[in-house]
Parts: C-alpha cells; sequence; structure tokens
C-alpha cells in the first residue's frame, strides 16, 4: 500500500490519505501513523460483539423500512414490497433468484467477519449480478432493517444441495469461509419460492 492510500476501518473502501472521515460509510478514521487500537470506551459501547459493518459504498443497506409497515404475519413476503424495498436500497435490477433462507448457524457467523449476517436468523436471500444481498427478516416475518451485502469479488463459490427432499443446503464460501443455509423448497408466506428454489438447483 502507498503512502497516499489508506483503507476505511469500518467498510475497507480505499481512501486518500488525507481523509478523516470516510466518504462511503462516514466513519471517522485514525490518525495517520498512530497506531489502531481498541479503547476501553469501545469496548464499553460494544455490548454484545465487535462492530459488522452492514453499510457498504455501492447501496445504502440502512435505509427505512417502506411505510405501511407490515402487522400481518408474512406481511412482507410481497415480491413488489421487497422489490421496492431493494430499490430503495439502490438495486436497479431484478435479483437473478430470490429465496426465503433460514440460518441455523446465525451463532457463528461472526467467523465471517466483515461480511456475516449479524444475527439475523431468517432472510430473504437475493442473488444479484454483483454479489448476494441478505434482507433481515425476524421472527414474525417483517424486514428488521438488519440488511448484508457481500460483494462479487468476496464470493469463492456457492455450493447447493437438497435434504431429504423438503429443503435445501445453501453452503457459500466467503473469503475462505462457509456460510450455511436452508432454504424450504416450499413456504406458505412465498408463493415464488418454489419457483426459486428449483431455479438455484438448477444453476448450482
Amino acid at each position: 500500500m502507498s503512502e497516499k492510500t489508506k483503507y476505511c476501518t469500518n467498510c475497507g473502501q480505499q481512501l486518500n490519505a488525507q481523509d478523516k472521515f470516510c466518504p462511503y460509510c462516514g466513519s471517522k478514521q485514525p490518525i495517520p501513523n498512530q497506531p489502531v487500537n481498541v479503547s476501553s470506551n469501545d469496548r464499553a459501547n460494544s455490548n454484545e460483539s465487535p462492530s459488522i459493518p452492514k453499510q457498504f459504498s455501492r447501496y445504502n443497506l440502512n435505509v427505512s423500512i417502506p411505510e405501511p409497515k407490515s402487522v400481518t404475519l408474512g406481511g412482507d413476503f410481497k415480491k413488489d414490497r421487497i422489490l421496492k424495498y431493494r430499490e430503495s436500497m439502490g438495486f436497479t435490477k431484478m435479483p437473478n433468484i430470490m429465496v426465503y433462507t433460514q440460518n441455523n448457524y446465525y451463532k457463528k457467523m461472526l467467523l465471517i467477519g466483515a461480511y456475516g449476517i449479524m444475527f439475523n436468523k431468517n432472510n430473504i436471500l437475493c442473488i444479484e449480478d454483483d454479489g448476494l444481498l441478505l434482507i433481515g427478516i425476524n421472527g414474525f416475518n417483517h424486514f428488521n432493517g438488519k440488511n448484508s451485502f457481500i460483494p462479487s469479488e468476496k464470493i469463492n463459490s456457492i455450493y447447493v444441495s437438497s435434504i431429504v427432499g423438503v429443503q435445501l443446503s445453501i453452503t457459500i464460501m466467503i473469503d475462505g469461509k462457509n456460510m450455511n443455509l436452508l432454504a424450504p423448497k416450499v413456504f406458505a408466506h412465498c408463493p415464488w419460492q418454489k419457483e426459486n428454489v428449483n431455479k438455484l438447483r438448477y444453476i448450482y
């Protein structure tokens, strides 16, 4: 790395040496030539785990959940509502594949570092042209605002296999570490689930 180049300590984007704040995620940057240490105050402000960035320069993942917020079970699984939410984040093209997934290994996701899924147990996985978008879903099947985007350059492989004929196992290798998801082949709230699961199996 040249003397005139540095990288954001939060989102990893390349910055100019004189940048005091990241123009992509807004995080304050350390003073040049000063060691980067985690202070006791930083640790006190992180009650559960190390900070994992959700915001990347390409998209705004922290946009507000579309109004009106759904109150019915599975109300956020309407295709047009999901696409509207994606569009507000900056995604302009239709996703190649969109499936509901369950993450039975979510407590281990910190191992994937900055590209983990935080603590989401349920997600809508959108396979985009330039990466993977995971839209967080809570226990009532509503958007929870915890979204992640994994750029294509960080994805080593995607492997899909069938489990007892009722769901798919999706293994995504990110920077050499596996993220494991399960996708039911049929899901009551997602009339589009079966079609997309079949497409996922065919491609991967």
